[in-house]
């Protein structure tokens, strides 16, 4: 049985599919094929989302992302760890975060 799913790697948005031998159809660059395979063995993501900063001068959510891919079937895990996160400081843009057993990086101000 083959398996067909949209790459999400580049504005392409190839039509990709894996046939039962493995081959891959559909990809217009290498790195389709790399994230064909890639969602065969296991897929997953790089998580987005904010932390709540509390310092003397504000409270605001700050922009952060995963330093690595997490498996699909473990973001609701880690959005929960994510969840728990209260900064007493402003962090600088690229400031790399080790909460809650994540590894975060700041996108932004």
């Amino acid at each position: 049985m083959s398996k067909k799913f949209v790459c999400i790697i580049c504005p392409n948005s190839c039509e990709i599919e894996i046939d039962d031998q493995g081959q891959v159809s559909g990809a217009k660059c290498k790195r389709g094929i790399e994230f064909a395979e890639q969602e065969l063995a296991g897929p997953a993501r790089i998580v987005t989302t904010t932390i709540l900063c509390k310092d003397l001068k504000c409270t605001e959510r700050i922009p952060v992302k995963t330093i690595h891919p997490i498996p699909l079937a473990d973001i609701a895990k880690v959005m929960l760890q994510i969840k728990t996160i209260v900064l007493n400081h402003k962090p600088a843009l690229g400031d790399i975060l080790d909460q809650e057993g994540v590894s975060l990086v700041v996108t932004g101000e």
